[in-house]
């Protein structure tokens, strides 16, 4: 099938390196965090938890598209956020990792997020700490270091997640408006208010997952028949040309200005699933950076996503797992 991704395909990414004709893609970080995932034989509740092993690791929803988007081999800055001691220990992480960063130095501490996984139950449980406030000078300085980053024009922005407490819910439609005047594409991953608003903007893709469309357009969908059409409508009535909603287990349903229509996945054995829908938009993003049509682009989000969820860390993905994903899921086809 056309929108089919092949093994092949997925080589001709990798072997491209970092010298390949490829669209420069900046992943905005505005609600970074610093992860620790913690590992225990067995969880219980109400007693003493000791936990076997600990990872520390740069992470936020932003992050997460970089790393993968990077590990993929596209071409892709992080913009992001740090403060205080938290936030050093964070940039010190990306430094580790080699991902290209710019980071904007901001008052508040950085928070930490921690992941708690009980092996035995296969449970996996997010302890999230509220993002800090930036202050209207800090995201203004933010804005610019991704104008920056950006070509002249042709690039690729990636707005991932909810701004963060305080902000105007216009501001990721003020951004769409200003990236994509200057001649560049941005995609949006968030919900409710800031997505509503960022829409009237004709982003270039919008991914939401079933129950934050459904908050976001104020609707409850009937069917998946339902979603599909009001997907379509997006593109169809608006200058968007790609809207994505998943569906967990159920896969990822879809419409562009050349149709509609769903992608199936995989049932896995999830060892971590968060950072799976960041997964999937950095293999969306790898996919526009290697201009590949839009159709592959999706399918090899998807198989991100799905690879994320076989790791132990989130927002993080094997090359490997990612091939094994894409024939799978040629094959039930």
């Amino acid at each position: 099938m056309e929108g089919m991704m092949t093994d092949l395909e997925l080589q001709r990414i990798l072997d491209s390196g970092r010298e390949g004709d490829r669209v420069p893609v900046i992943s905005v970080g505005l609600t970074p965090c610093l992860q620790r995932t913690l590992f225990f034989d067995e969880l219980r509740a109400g007693g003493v938890n000791r936990a076997r092993r600990v990872v520390e690791s740069a992470s936020g929803k932003g992050t997460n598209v970089a790393r993968v988007t990077g590990q993929l081999g596209g071409d892709c800055t992080l913009v992001s956020t740090a403060g205080g001691e938290r936030g050093r220990r964070f940039l010190t992480h990306l430094q580790q990792e080699g991902i290209p960063c710019r980071v904007v130095e901001v008052a508040a501490e950085t928070r930490i997020c921690q992941t708690v996984i009980d092996q035995s139950r296969q449970v996996v449980t997010e302890l999230v700490e509220e993002s800090p406030a930036l202050t209207h000078d800090e995201l203004s300085i933010f804005a610019e270091n991704v104008e920056d980053a950006l070509p002249a024009s042709g690039g690729l922005v990636v707005l991932s997640g909810s701004p963060p407490p305080g902000s105007m819910p216009e501001l990721y439609a003020q951004w769409v408006g200003r990236f994509q005047t200057l001649g560049h594409r941005v995609m949006i991953d968030a919900q409710k208010k800031p997505l509503a608003e960022a829409l009237k903007m004709d982003p270039f893709l919008v991914k939401a997952n079933r129950e934050e469309w459904e908050t976001t357009l104020g609707v409850n969908f009937e069917s998946e028949s339902a979603c599909l059409t009001r997907l379509a409508g997006l593109v169809t009535s608006q200058a968007i040309e790609c809207a994505v909603m998943t569906l967990g287990a159920g896969g990822v349903l879809f419409a562009t200005t050349g149709g509609a229509g769903r992608i199936t996945h995989p049932s896995l054995k999830a060892l971590n699933p968060i950072g799976s829908g960041d997964s999937m938009m950095a293999g969306i993003a790898c996919g526009l950076s290697h201009r590949l049509p839009l159709e592959q682009c999706l399918h090899l989000g998807v198989a991100c996503g799905m690879a994320n969820t076989v790791t132990e860390l989130s927002g993080m993905i094997r090359l490997e797992d990612v091939r094994e994903m894409l024939q799978i899921m040629n094959s039930t086809h």
